[in-house]
């Protein structure tokens, strides 16, 4: 969470960092300039605006798009920029190289959700692109862990409650290119 805000600093005065979760504002790194709320999902503090700069990062999907058009709305000021991103990085060869079981989302999740066609806003860029990346065995074991799901399973697959070291130990062994790719949405929008 820190990282995204503090990627908007060259650009803004101040920043406010939003998050359901106090565990992400908890653990994000502090700095004068940003401000950290806890927020549940889809609520935008209007005593804090009005805004000039919305920054959306991998929340859309999980958001009913037409409703926060209309609190995006109300809460910026007319002609207010939103910015909208999301990535996903293919660790499917990893996870078939580690011998570990797929899990699949339990979300119908769709990275390139932006506000295109939403009432009131103006598409001015919207692209994909993908990339490739190196990360170490402790970044990679971290990645695959993100996931709840797959992290549960890696831990009974390993008998280990927490697996992170064992599953270091696997990457170690079993993968000798550690190149991921990723692919990345993003969508700059104009309120109107």
């Amino acid at each position: 969470m820190g990282h995204s805000c503090k990627a908007l600093l060259p650009f803004c005065d101040r920043v406010i960092g939003l998050d359901s979760s106090l565990q992400m504002i908890s653990s994000a790194e502090k700095h004068p300039c940003i401000s950290y709320v806890s927020s549940p999902a889809g609520t935008l503090p209007a005593r804090e605006g009005p805004f000039d700069l919305v920054s959306l990062a991998g929340v859309l999907p999980y958001l009913d798009v037409a409703t926060l058009a209309d609190k995006l709305q109300r809460v910026c000021r007319r002609s207010a920029m939103v910015l909208v991103y999301d990535f996903k990085i293919d660790l499917d060869g990893i996870v078939a190289a580690l011998n570990l079981p797929h899990t699949p989302s339990m979300y119908d999740y769709n990275h390139a959700t932006n506000l295109s066609g939403a009432a009131g806003y103006t598409t001015l860029d919207a692209k994909s692109e993908q990339m490739s990346f190196s990360v170490t065995s402790q970044e990679l074991a971290s990645l695959l862990l993100a996931n709840e799901d797959r992290a549960r399973c890696i831990a009974d697959c390993l008998g280990q409650e927490d697996p992170t070291n064992g599953l270091v130990l696997q990457i170690d062994k079993k993968i000798a290119d550690l190149t991921l790719s990723a692919t990345t949405w993003y969508a700059l929008h104009r309120q109107d």
